[in-house]
């Protein structure tokens, strides 16, 4: 299951990782992730499998620094003191993906993912969440 949690970033770019959704991709300090940018969804997806554009690093205390041309491209340069970063960890697929959150924005009711989203009679399900559940109707 997809975990989000909610961080800031501060005025250098570094975002803090909190160190349980990284246990959940196997990832400890100091290690490598990649980044690539979703422009679909305004979104940063760090891999931890290599897969992304631009190498990231963790640093002992487990925060990220997030480049400045990422930042520019996802418009993080003036982020407003108190405004959150959604962090969510998907293990199976070993990626954490960034995105601004937005109080309004919606969310999936079953694991709080903010990226795919879709309004289905009042209720906001993610795409993975309504493929489960597609699959397990199926069954």
């Amino acid at each position: 299951m997809k975990t989000t949690n909610y961080q800031v970033i501060d005025d250098r770019g570094c975002l803090l990782l909190p160190t349980k959704l990284l246990n959940q991709l196997d990832i400890t300090k100091n290690d490598f992730l990649t980044a690539s940018y979703n422009p679909e969804n305004n979104a940063l997806t760090l891999d931890a499998n290599g897969k992304g554009d631009v190498p990231i690093t963790l640093d002992d205390y487990s925060r990220a620094y997030l480049p400045k041309q990422l930042r520019e491209k996802l418009g993080w340069l003036n982020i407003n003191k108190g405004d959150t970063i959604a962090v969510s960890v998907c293990p199976w697929t070993r990626t954490i993906t960034l995105k601004l959150h937005s109080k309004y924005e919606l969310m999936c009711v079953f694991c709080k993912n903010p990226n795919t989203v879709v309004d289905i009679n009042g209720i906001a399900v993610c795409q993975y969440c309504a493929e489960k559940i597609a699959g397990a109707m199926a069954s």
